[in-house]
């Protein structure tokens, strides 16, 4: 569990206001880099070529066709250059064999294993070259893309993607409130913290109070006196440690339980319940 200690625990607006426009001047000197930098463009034309993907995509193929709507969000407009792709480029035989032979047999291989039978209905081989195109920019996974670029795909995968189909720069620049949520710290629902490389304290202290929200929710759901505290703490680690760390059988923890003067409710099924408590607690689900 982490615990951050911030002597201010709200922002003014004024301050608020600071730390965005200092999180914009770190976006846009990314898009800057991954629009303008001669060795991302390299790496760039890389990953077209992979996937088949021609120079002037967005203009060639997305703005020619009938209804295109120009004012929409960066995000949907990527969405829509995708299924252009998928529809026109990658659903080709001749062009999936192109890309089938660029990804590797040994990166199909293992697509394949992590399928169920289910999954494995329908053309498999343009479902794993989709997977892996969305993958390149959006799992956090991507270390190849990570290193050659520089950059970290999970914050600006958006950009990456958008430059890949080389949809235009002031597109992503007009929509930079998109992508200041996707840069600031989040928190899930177990309390845990997802920062990235360029998250400074005052990123923290703009999400504080979501994450007392998230405390207050935490402390309820899981009945905890505080962040601290614990309302039958002993008695759910007692339980936990006889059932996973000795292997102990529910009616013998019950019995050892009640010994000790603890309530273990009128049936063994409690005692999962008590152990699933402190799962929850210390993070171990």
């Amino acid at each position: 569990m982490i615990i951050i200690i911030i002597n201010q625990t709200f922002m003014n607006k004024t301050n608020k206001e600071k730390v965005i426009r200092r999180a914009e001047r770190k976006i846009l000197s990314n898009i800057y880099y991954i629009y303008e930098n001669l060795n991302v463009q390299k790496e760039i034309i890389k990953i077209r070529k992979k996937f088949a993907i021609p120079d002037s995509f967005f203009k060639n193929y997305l703005v020619t066709k009938p209804g295109y709507v120009k004012n929409q969000k960066a995000s949907v407009q990527l969405f829509d250059c995708i299924a252009v792709w998928r529809h026109e480029i990658c659903d080709n035989e001749n062009t999936q064999k192109i890309i089938m032979r660029n990804l590797g047999k040994a990166e199909y291989d293992s697509f394949i294993s992590s399928l169920d039978d289910k999954r494995k209905k329908g053309n498999i081989k343009f479902n794993f070259i989709l997977n892996t195109l969305i993958n390149y920019f959006s799992n956090d996974n991507a270390i190849v893309l990570h290193e050659a670029l520089k950059v970290n795909p999970k914050i600006w995968g958006l950009i990456i993607a958008s430059k890949l189909f080389d949809i235009p720069q002031e597109i992503i620049i007009r929509d930079l409130n998109d992508l200041t949520i996707i840069y600031f710290p989040s928190i899930d629902a177990y309390m845990r913290i997802q920062i990235n490389e360029l998250t400074s304290i005052e990123d923290i202290k703009y999400i504080w109070q979501q994450i007392k929200d998230m405390q207050r929710e935490y402390v309820k759901h899981h009945n905890l006196l505080n962040n601290e505290d614990y309302l039958n703490h002993d008695r759910d680690k007692l339980a936990y440690d006889l059932r996973v760390k000795q292997s102990k059988p529910r009616e013998d923890i019950k019995k050892l339980l009640t010994a000790k003067g603890y309530k273990t409710g009128s049936n063994i099924s409690y005692i999962t319940k008590m152990v699933k408590s402190y799962r929850v607690f210390i993070g171990a689900v």
